[in-house]
């Protein structure tokens, strides 16, 4: 992972975690609560759906793009995999929506398949960007995707297309961008390498189930929602987890794109103290981030719905946030961390039973949580089916002995740092809301303190960990 890679993702990322949050903010005020819920169950099910059919194609083509001589081969045998795959999706949907009528409505069924299917084709072609070392080629994909469908999005609500128009217009946006930016045209006519394909599906297809249990708990929550509470109650619940997600997801996620490519690589030619330093340099990066995301988003969560969220849906969605910024902490942790040793070892068969227990974890959790406590229960129990998911990958490889770091320690100075900064912040919020600065000028001051408190108390609990990563910078 090195500081330049970082950068070039983080302002890909940052740049569409914006344009989301425009788009929350936009949707909250232009739907109505129950209109937002909606929305948001259609685009979780398409988005999970995406998932479970499509994502061991991306990860098996990340996986073997660096031992492939040829990129044609990969990129072909993938475009075709994700064709047949749309295909039956697609039969899946027609079936749906002619057997079961008035289940969702006929619109629905075909809508989720066709995110479904754009989904698969954007995050496959954002895959093979990375997977080839080029994040200008990844920022010109995602950039403008974001960008597209936004004004695609504000303009089919501003016409009165409602919630299901601006579904059609995001989804419609991906699967074009997805194809053309993604070189997958010009790719077509390569041959499928049934060998190569064989070796995808066996690396891949395993993992099937390791992100049916990941949307399980990422989106079942919502279904639980809405059918004890309705619709409405999604939206707190839905636009609260989504805006986090595009801050502490993101910068995670970003940590990750910098340095998995490198470390397959390594790993794939033997250089194991390079595998080793990569990956815990990765390790201190990631928990220094998810430390400072969740203190960020945890001190100024008060301020920080006013201004992003609609008035109908800001209600009640600051309690939300400190549970959901630490279970999207830990589930990123887990994800970009944690799971590496597996991955690079191929134990994919670890990873999915790993998963169906984080799974199980959450129904439960939300079975006995969400009639009682609504999205706070929904909340806490992802929190704790990812925690639990985190602390079951770190042990299941830890005889890699890939990260040269005290992990315990480093987690506990982490969480005492993240503690410590947020009741300082806390104690100095109401000031800072009781002056007569407008909300968005309050919340820009107070997240700004937020990182400098942060910052001060990680260096108070962690120094020698600190000095530790930017010792390895500058290695580089």
């Amino acid at each position: 992972m090195t500081l330049r890679a970082s950068l070039a993702y983080f302002a890909i990322r940052a740049f569409n975690g914006v344009v989301a949050l425009l788009s929350i903010a936009l949707l909250t005020r232009l739907l109505s609560p129950e209109d937002f819920g909606r929305y948001s169950l259609a685009l979780s099910a398409a988005t999970a759906t995406a998932s479970v059919c499509f994502q061991w194609l991306n990860t098996a083509t990340s996986r073997f793009y660096a031992s492939v001589e040829d990129p044609a081969r990969i990129i072909g045998t993938a475009f075709r995999a994700w064709i047949v795959i749309s295909a039956a999706v697609a039969m899946a949907a027609v079936a749906c929506a002619t057997l079961l009528p008035d289940f969702a409505g006929w619109k629905v069924p075909l809508l989720v398949a066709l995110g479904a299917s754009a989904f698969g084709v954007y995050n496959l072609g954002l895959q093979i960007a990375n997977a080839q070392g080029s994040p200008r080629r990844y920022a010109r994909l995602s950039n403008i995707r974001s960008a597209v469908a936004l004004l695609a999005t504000a303009a089919i609500i501003t016409l009165g297309g409602g919630s299901q128009g601006a579904l059609l217009a995001t989804f419609l946006v991906t699967l074009l961008i997805g194809l053309a930016g993604g070189g997958f045209l010009s790719h077509a006519p390569a041959s499928s390498d049934r060998d190569l394909r064989h070796a995808m599906l066996l690396y891949g297809l395993p993992q099937t189930a390791t992100y049916l249990s990941i949307m399980t708990i990422d989106f079942a929550d919502r279904f639980m929602l809405a059918s004890w509470h309705g619709a409405a109650s999604v939206a707190p619940y839905a636009a609260s987890y989504d805006m986090t997600q595009q801050t502490v997801g993101v910068l995670l996620n970003v940590l990750y794109l910098a340095s998995f490519p490198s470390v397959v690589k390594d790993w794939e030619q033997a250089r194991m103290d390079d595998v080793r330093r990569s990956c815990t340099r990765l390790l201190l990066a990631a928990s220094f981030t998810a430390s400072l995301a969740c203190t960020g988003l945890i001190a100024v969560a008060p301020v920080l719905v006013q201004v992003v969220l609609g008035p109908q849906i800001a209600a009640g969605a600051a309690e939300l946030i400190p549970p959901i910024a630490i279970a999207i902490a830990l589930g990123g942790l887990k994800a970009y961390c944690f799971d590496i040793p597996l991955q690079l070892q191929k134990r994919s068969k670890l990873l999915v039973t790993i998963s169906i227990g984080m799974a199980a974890i959450s129904v439960v959790g939300n079975l006995m949580f969400i009639p009682r406590f609504g999205a706070l229960g929904a909340a806490w129990a992802a929190a704790l089916a990812f925690g639990i998911g985190a602390l079951s990958s770190l042990i299941a490889g830890r005889d890699c002995r890939l990260f040269d770091a005290n992990v315990a320690t480093l987690a506990l100075r982490c969480v005492l740092a993240c503690g410590v900064a947020v009741a300082l912040m806390r104690t100095a919020l109401p000031s800072l809301e009781s002056s007569d600065w407008p909300s968005a000028v309050t919340l820009m001051v107070s997240g700004a303190a937020a990182m400098i408190v942060g910052v001060l108390t990680l260096l108070l609990f962690a120094p020698r960990q600190i000095r530790a990563l930017l010792r390895s910078e500058r290695r580089d």
